[in-house]
C-alpha cells in the first residue's frame, strides 16, 4: 500500500493565504441594440430573418448574399455590435471563419450568431482574450478558459448537435447544444470594452455531411493532436483500475516519500510494493530538509544533508533498477511556499537555490535520466514572511546544466471553491499582490519564462461540503480544467516551454477521491465522462 504521510496538503486559513488581485474578466452577454453613441450605420435586416433586428456596423458591408466579407471592425463600445449577415448557406450545418485581432483581455470579444433566424434563434459562439462561450438561445450558456495570443485564426463549426471553436486550427471547444436552430444565416459579432477588435478574411459556408464512424475534420489539415500524460494517485492508479473506471489508463503515476523514514527507504516504490512494479512516468515527491530535525536551508547549502540525498538517489537506482530513468519526476521539496518540514521563510531563497542545485548535482552523478520538478502550491502562506515564489526557480548550475527540468504546481478546487467559469477564470488567472503567480494558467506562464514544461502535480475538487475553504460537487471544475489541459497540451516526447506535460488527480483522501468511493458522485461522474490526455 502507498504509505502517504498526514501532512497539511493545501488548506490554509483565509488570512494566511496571500491574495492578489483578480484579473478583469467579463462574460460575453446576449446581443442587445447598442446606444445611439456606438452607431456609425445602421441596417434594417431583411425578413427572411423573420425580425426587425438592427445592426450597428462602422464598416460598409457588402451585400447579405455574399459568403466573404473583407472586414468588420465595430467602431462602438459596451454592448454587442452585429454586422449585416452573411449570406444564407445551403444547410444548417455551417462553418465560418476569420483572422480575428485585438482580443487583448476578457473584455475584447469577438464571434458569430451561426444558425442564425431572428433573434429568438440562434446559437453565439464568441471567444475573448481569456475564455470562450457557446450560447444557444433558450439553452444555457457554456462557457472556458482559453488562453491565447491577441491574434489568430478563428474558425467555428455547427454541425448536428455540435458546436466546435477552433483557434489556429486546434479544437479548443466542443460541446452539444439543446434546441431547434433552422436558421442559415451567419453574423458577425463584437463586443469591446475600447475599440480595437478586428475580423477580416470572413467566409462562410456549408459543411459537408459527417461520416458515421468518425468526426468532421477540417477542410485544411488538421494539425497534430495536443496532448499530455493525465495521471492519478492512489494503488487503484498503480493497478490499472482506476484507468479501467475512466476509460483510459493512467499514463501517469503519483506517489510520495516525503518524511525522514520514507525518504531514506523509499517504500513506495521499494520491495514489491504498489508502484515497485510501475513502468510508466512517475512523479515521485520526495521533501528535502526536516526542520523538525533541526535541518535548515542554509546548513543545506552547505552541503549538511548530501550524504542522505545521495543514499536516496541511490536507493532510488536501486529499486527502479532496469527501467528507464527518464520516466522519473523527482519533486524536491514540494509545496515549499507552505508551513511544514521543508518550508522555505522569505530570506532563505538563495540558499534553497543553492540546495536543490547541490541535489541536482547528485542526480546527475547517480541518477542522470531523472527530472527535477520545482513544484510549489498554487497559493504562498502567509507566514513565511512574504516569500516570494519565483526567486526560488534555480536556472542553471556552474556547468550549464538545467537544475530543475519542470515547472509545476498543487491545485485544488477550494480556497476558492469555484462552481462557474468566471470563477474558473479568475481562479487560474490570479496574481499575488508582489506580482507573484497563484492560480495555475499564472504558474504555467511562468514556466514558460523559465523555459521548461509545465505540470499539474497534484489536483483535484474538494467535494467536502463546509469545508474551512469551500468544498461541495462541482462537475463544471473538472470539465473547466480539462478544457484549460487541452488548450495547453503538446507533444510529450518533445515538450515545449509552457507545455502542460502532464497532470496527476489526486484520488487519496475521501474530500478529493473520485473512485472507488466518493463523496461528489456527479462531480466524479463528470471527470469519468471525458477524454483525458487529449
Amino acid at each position: 500500500m502507498t504509505r502517504r504521510p498526514l501532512r497539511p496538503l493545501t488548506p490554509r486559513t483565509a488570512a494566511s493565504r496571500r491574495r492578489g488581485p483578480r484579473p478583469a474578466h467579463r462574460d460575453p452577454r446576449p446581443p442587445r441594440r447598442p446606444g445611439a453613441r456606438a452607431v456609425a450605420l445602421t441596417l434594417a435586416v431583411s425578413a427572411a430573418l423573420g425580425t426587425g433586428v438592427t445592426a450597428a456596423v462602422t464598416s460598409r458591408a457588402q451585400p447579405a448574399a455574399s459568403r466573404t466579407r473583407p472586414a468588420y471592425t465595430a467602431g462602438g463600445v459596451g454592448g454587442w455590435l452585429n454586422d449585416a449577415p452573411l449570406g444564407r448557406t445551403d444547410g444548417t450545418d455551417q462553418y465560418v471563419q476569420t483572422r480575428v485581432t485585438g482580443l487583448t483581455d476578457g473584455g475584447q470579444q469577438a464571434g458569430f450568431l451561426v444558425r442564425y433566424a431572428s433573434r429568438t434563434s440562434r446559437i453565439h459562439v464568441s471567444v475573448s482574450g481569456t475564455g470562450w462561450r457557446i450560447e444557444p438561445t433558450g439553452g444555457a450558456a457554456l462557457t472556458g478558459a482559453f488562453t491565447h495570443a491577441a491574434a489568430g485564426l478563428l474558425r467555428i463549426e455547427a454541425q448536428g448537435p455540435t458546436v466546435r471553436v477552433r483557434w489556429n486550427g486546434a479544437v479548443v471547444a466542443e460541446r452539444q447544444v439543446g434546441g431547434v436552430h433552422p436558421g442559415r444565416f451567419v453574423v458577425p459579432t463584437v463586443r469591446q470594452a475600447r475599440p480595437g477588435v478586428t475580423l477580416t478574411a470572413i467566409e462562410e459556408g456549408t459543411l459537408p455531411p459527417a461520416p458515421p464512424s468518425r468526426p468532421v475534420t477540417a477542410v485544411a489539415p488538421r494539425p497534430a493532436t495536443r496532448t499530455w500524460w493525465s495521471g492519478a494517485s492512489s494503488d487503484a492508479a498503480a493497478t490499472g483500475r482506476f484507468g479501467a473506471w475512466r476509460g483510459s489508463a493512467v499514463q501517469i503515476g503519483g506517489t510520495w516519500n516525503d518524511d525522514y523514514e520514507a525518504q531514506v527507504n523509499q517504500w513506495s516504490i521499494c520491495d514489491g510494493s504498489t508502484w515497485s512494479r510501475w513502468s510508466h512516468p512517475l512523479d515521485l515527491a520526495l521533501g528535502a530538509i526536516f526542520h523538525s530535525r533541526g535541518e535548515t536551508w542554509a546548513a543545506a547549502a552547505q552541503g549538511s544533508y548530501d550524504a542522505r540525498w545521495t543514499a536516496v538517489l541511490t536507493r532510488i537506482r536501486t529499486c527502479w533498477g532496469s527501467r528507464d530513468q527518464g520516466l522519473l519526476y523527482l519533486r524536491f521539496a514540494q509545496e515549499m511556499n507552505l508551513p511544514g518540514d521543508w518550508s522555505v521563510r522569505a530570506g532563505e531563497e538563495r540558499s534553497f537555490v543553492q540546495a536543490i542545485t547541490r541535489f541536482s548535482t547528485l542526480r546527475y552523478r547517480i541518477l542522470p535520466g531523472a527530472k527535477i520538478v520545482l513544484c510549489v502550491n498554487d497559493g504562498t502562506d502567509g507566514s513565511l514572511g512574504g516569500l516570494d515564489v519565483r526567486k526560488l526557480w534555480p536556472g542553471r548550475d556552474g556547468a550549464g546544466r538545467r537544475v530543475a527540468d519542470v515547472y509545476g504546481a498543487d491545485s485544488y478546487n477550494q480556497w476558492p471553491h469555484v462552481t462557474t467559469s468566471a470563477g474558473f477564470t479568475a481562479k487560474i488567472n490570479e496574481l499575488a499582490d508582489d506580482g507573484s503567480p497563484v492560480g495555475i494558467e499564472r504558474h504555467r506562464q511562468f514556466a514558460a519564462r523559465a523555459g521548461v514544461p509545465f505540470a499539474i502535480c497534484e489536483w483535484s475538487n474538494n467535494g467536502r461540503t463546509g469545508s474551512d475553504g469551500g468544498g461541495g460537487e462541482s462537475p463544471a471544475y473538472v470539465q473547466l480544467f480539462h478544457d484549460w489541459a487541452r488548450a495547453h497540451g503538446g507533444d510529450p516526447a518533445r515538450p515545449a516551454a509552457g507545455q502542460l506535460l502532464y497532470e496527476v488527480q489526486f484520488n487519496l483522501w475521501d474530500q478529493f477521491q473520485f473512485w472507488p468511493a466518493t463523496l461528489q458522485p456527479r462531480t466524479a461522474a463528470a471527470y469519468r465522462a471525458l477524454t483525458w490526455g487529449r
